[in-house]
């Protein structure tokens, strides 16, 4: 599995802004939670869109 280490230094990143911003490692933990919970969404979509279009992609070619 690729380690994506732009994504993961950019999360570490919203971690430390988070806590400096809210004081709170709850209230800091909570959004990070939502924002990841957005994220693996997104991803989801993302994919699914290749996926798709591939599929597309393949049936254009045996026509």
């Amino acid at each position: 599995m690729k380690v994506n280490w732009k994504h993961i230094i950019t999360i570490i990143l919203v971690c430390l802004l988070l806590k400096l911003l809210t004081g709170s490692f709850l209230m800091s933990l909570g959004i990070l939670i939502l924002l990841l919970l957005a994220d693996n969404l997104i991803m989801r979509y993302e994919i699914k869109k290749q996926i798709e279009e591939r599929m597309k992609d393949l049936d254009n070619e045996e026509a």
